[in-house]
């Protein structure tokens, strides 16, 4: 399909990312399996407070719209106690594990301090991750993922970080979390 054709279906950028962004990168993780229970503290409503690209190439921009009638940053990130995630119309898997010293490099990030990340399957075709900041609680995740063209200008990572919505349920911290 076109991208004209995709323009007369009315599909908005962000859609049009879900459905091009990973698919063929590399770098994308593979879904994890789930050993353990998930962790409760991290089940409930998630808001996006802050969302940018940063090219391959060097800078970064905006990734979503922040206005109007349909504007991406209004959606919400559910996280259901079965493992289950929704965006929007998106839907998929969720897991907790590790993050390790190559999700770091991956992620063109220096460790900062999360030893979790978020995994999220069937996000935008492939997988994305991301770490979960947390001190007595958990505060932000971050969902990173690859986009490309014709959803932006040049290929990059997304990195969007969501902290709870306003009656967003969640749990007490588990026992022993720093």
């Amino acid at each position: 399909m076109n991208s004209a054709a995709l323009v007369r279906l009315g599909l908005t950028m962000m859609a049009w990312a879900w459905l091009v962004a990973a698919e063929d990168h590399p770098a994308t993780p593979a879904p994890l399996p789930q050993d353990t229970p998930l962790p409760q503290e991290l089940v409930g409503r998630w808001r996006i407070l802050s969302e940018r690209l940063f090219y391959d190439k060097g800078g970064g921009g905006a990734l979503l719209a922040a206005t109007g009638a349909n504007a991406a940053v209004t959606r919400l990130l559910e996280l259901g106690e079965k493992g289950d995630w929704s965006f929007g119309g998106s839907k998929g898997k969720w897991s907790v594990s590790p993050a390790t010293d190559e999700d770091w490099k991956r992620w063109g990030i220096g460790a900062y301090g999360p030893t979790r990340k978020l995994v999220l399957a069937d996000w935008n075709g492939g997988t994305a991750d991301g770490p979960i900041e947390e001190t007595a609680q958990v505060d932000f995740l971050w969902v990173l993922y690859r986009v490309g063209p014709p959803a932006v200008q040049d290929p990059g990572t997304a990195h969007v970080k969501f902290s709870r919505a306003p009656g967003g349920g969640g749990h007490p911290p588990t026992e022993g979390k720093k």
